[in-house]
């Protein structure tokens, strides 16, 4: 791996209107991973295009990727490849998975 980051928060954090992103060789934890996100708190928000992860270990994560969306109406898109070699060890829920937001930003 290129790269260690372990902050406690977010490994990376993508927000709306990103593009073009490509994340690669990195070594991520503890933390809570890779987060997308918060999407969809305007109905008219930029979404996320072309995020690639390709050869991330993470080790003492809450998640490995994650999409936090606002359980509201939105024109938001995502567009997220995921590449092979993601490995998780000692993590709290290893699957990509979406999360909904409700109430306050």
């Amino acid at each position: 791996m290129n790269t260690h980051i372990g902050t406690g928060d977010d490994c990376i954090s993508v927000g709306p209107g990103s593009s073009n992103l490509w994340i690669e060789n990195l070594a991520c934890g503890p933390d809570h991973g890779i987060s997308i996100g918060s999407l969809g708190w305007d109905l008219e928000e930029a979404g996320v295009q072309n995020v690639i992860v390709k050869t991330v270990t993470f080790t003492g994560t809450e998640n490995d990727v994650r999409v936090k969306t606002w359980a509201r109406p939105s024109n938001v898109s995502l567009s997220l490849t995921s590449k092979t070699r993601l490995l998780s060890t000692k993590i709290t829920a290893p699957t990509t998975k979406i999360v909904l937001l409700r109430g306050r930003r």
